[in-house]
């Protein structure tokens, strides 16, 4: 069997280009899903997320813990979160908790993952000390944060900030960059979804 040999300078401009490309489609994916949940819960009365009491910011928590207990992923959860938010389904202040719930539902799965050394005692041990490790100073930061964020809004009023910040011009229009992204994305995933007002 003969390989290709591929020329040096080539491989250096195949991998950025190969990343850029990566990108793009992640950020057109959520995209696509903020578009989505807009689209699935525009028919839809209220949202099943809104009729399940998001307000709850501890209903919230656990959601996000369960949820990324079922799907193994925190990255998952988050962009749907994301998405959500962005789309309008939830508010920021119903999605921190979620988020929050997110990085206990990974400490669960490094739990999970540290019961598969039982057989070698040793293993089992270190893996099992450093899960339970990562669940506890998990559940302190929440422990910390989440009633500083009941009580104050902190990490809402952050986040306003940075999207204010980072988004809208002093004059009350959309920046340039915000601009040159819908410029960028927009084609595509108007292409792949369409939303028809009725």
């Amino acid at each position: 069997m003969s390989t290709i040999k591929v020329p040096p300078k080539l491989k250096l401009l195949f991998f950025p280009l190969t990343l850029i490309f990566l990108l793009y489609c992640f950020i057109c994916s959520l995209s696509i899903l903020a578009v989505s949940f807009r689209l699935l819960c525009s028919n839809v009365s209220g949202s099943i997320l809104t009729n399940a009491n998001l307000q709850n910011p501890i209903l919230g928590l656990m959601m996000g813990v369960v949820a990324t207990a079922i799907t193994q992923s925190s990255s998952v959860t988050t962009s749907v979160v994301v998405a959500l938010a962005a789309s309008g389904v939830i508010s920021i202040r119903e999605g921190i908790p979620v988020i929050m719930g997110t990085n206990v539902g990974t400490s669960l799965t490094s739990t999970l993952v540290s019961l598969s050394n039982i057989q070698k005692v040793e293993e089992y041990e270190l893996g099992f000390s450093v899960a339970v490790i990562h669940d506890i100073f998990n559940w302190l930061t929440i422990i910390f944060m989440l009633p500083l964020e009941i009580g104050t809004g902190l990490l809402e009023t952050i986040s306003a900030q940075i999207v204010r910040k980072s988004d809208v011009a002093k004059n009350g229009t959309h920046s340039d960059t915000h601009v040159f992204f819908n410029v960028l994305f927009e084609p595509i995933i108007s292409t792949l979804v369409v939303l028809k007002d009725e």
